[in-house]
């Protein structure tokens, strides 16, 4: 019997012949690229994608895609179209300005903490404004950005203040305080970015508070009305039962407070998107049926089969 030659097909494992079998079918390979891109897009959408589907930018509408840049020195930006329009005939054609650059950057500002250059593990310090978009949307002057960044923010202090533990409103949180990059000028202070989310008291914005339509009174406001809630809801006390519900929706986190003769039930949507939520779940875990919310007085019947919630939107809803 002839013996078997190292690396003919008996000899390889299963997955081996598969591999080589797959790697010849080329549109098998291409397909695979294909879900490759599709998937690491999806990962990324935040950032490949960061504008809402409905927004127009009238100005740049006949604008061309444009690829994105690296340089070490302006990172990761795109140059800044011209428009030009022809005399003549009106047509509009874009230009690159070499000299204006536009860094693309996520809506969060703040600094690196506890960076670890050999794993380049770090953390983030930041007001919770500048995390949530605050200070990105005034940078830019984003009138909708920065009503969007108003609505994460009032989420993240819904959620705080309705699920078990301590609620931790640092200090200049409640009236948007903005990053303070002024720590960098004192050599004390520079090397640790934590100052950047401490700085004094400002009692001049503080007086914006009770001013409407500014930031302040947006935030203020609103966390007032969270804060008296609260005290009024006896599904909010630490020993009361907390069951978070999977509704199918990875946006939507929906939390249920009960104690023995009433329930709770919060939802939060953390997208920029609306959501539609699939309630049959939900039913399994409430006896009544119809509840309205507290700070919007909007009602939820569960007997319908979905719940529509607008991009970051909460709830708090009892029990009618």
């Amino acid at each position: 019997m002839k013996p078997v030659e190292r690396g003919a097909s008996g000899a390889e494992s299963q997955w081996s012949l598969i591999r080589r079998r797959f790697s010849r079918h080329r549109l098998a390979v291409a397909s695979l690229l294909v879900l490759g891109a599709l998937y690491t897009a999806a990962l990324l959408a935040e950032f490949v994608a960061p504008y809402s589907p409905s927004r127009q930018d009238l100005e740049h509408i006949y604008a061309p895609p444009q690829l994105p840049r690296f340089s070490w020195r302006d990172g990761l930006h795109v140059r800044a179209l011209e428009r030009h329009v022809d005399p003549v005939s009106f047509q509009r054609t874009y230009r690159e300005n070499p000299d204006r650059v536009v860094p693309l950057r996520l809506f969060a500002r703040g600094e690196a903490y506890q960076y670890n250059p050999t794993t380049h593990d770090a953390r983030t310090n930041g007001t919770l404004a500048s995390l949530l978009g605050l200070q990105a949307a005034h940078e830019t002057r984003e009138e909708y950005r920065r009503m969007e960044s108003i609505r994460r923010i009032n989420l993240a202090h819904a959620l705080i203040l309705s699920v078990r533990g301590m609620p931790l409103i640092y200090s200049g949180d409640e009236i948007a305080t903005l990053n303070d990059q002024s720590y960098k000028k004192d050599p004390a202070k520079s090397p640790e970015g934590r100052w950047v989310h401490r700085p004094f008291f400002d009692w001049n914005r503080a007086k914006k508070a009770h001013r409407c339509g500014s930031d302040e009174h947006a935030v203020f406001q609103t966390l007032k009305q969270l804060i008296t809630l609260r005290k009024t809801l006896p599904e909010l006390d630490g020993q009361v039962e907390q069951v978070a519900i999977d509704l199918n929706t990875p946006n939507v986190l929906c939390v249920i407070r009960k104690t023995d003769t009433s329930a709770l039930v919060t939802f939060f949507n953390f997208s920029e998107h609306h959501q539609e939520v699939e309630l049959g779940m939900l039913r399994q875990h409430l006896r009544a049926t119809h509840y309205t919310d507290l700070l919007q007085g909007r009602t939820l019947n569960l007997e319908h089969h979905t719940l529509h919630l607008s991009p970051y939107e909460f709830l708090w809803c009892k029990k009618d």
